[in-house]
């Protein structure tokens, strides 16, 4: 399965590319939600979750959730943010199918929370 990471801190990029990795998952980085968007016009039929920054510059990361599920309505996704932020900071229409995960996470937490959803695909 891929996971798609977009984040605009190359140092989260690199450390839940090598957890995911760990855990049996391929995965394919963004450092940008225009970048993931570009991307994902030639890789959507393989993307099976995707994880967002909240806050990045440029499109941040609800509108790249919201564009992203333009073009794949069933696409699962974790949003993620180190700064004071829940579950409650993701826009109704985006909430299903959509978690919160707090930065700075462990592996552990990255990878239940990802085998929990896919687990259900």
């Amino acid at each position: 399965m891929k996971i798609l990471v977009v984040d605009d801190e190359e140092i989260i990029l690199n450390l839940a590319t090598r957890i995911l990795n760990r855990s049996g998952y391929e995965v394919i980085t963004a450092e940008s939600g225009d970048e993931a968007l570009r991307m994902i016009t030639d890789i959507d039929d393989e993307i099976s979750l995707a994880l967002i920054d909240l806050t990045m510059p440029g499109l941040s990361g609800i509108d790249t959730l919201r564009q992203l599920r333009d073009k794949l309505p069933g696409l699962p996704c974790v949003i993620s943010s180190g700064q004071a932020a829940d579950q409650n900071d993701i826009p109704s229409d985006l909430k299903a199918g959509t978690l919160f995960l707090q930065k700075p996470y462990r592996a552990d937490q990255l990878t239940d929370l990802v085998n929990s959803i896919l687990v259900n695909i």
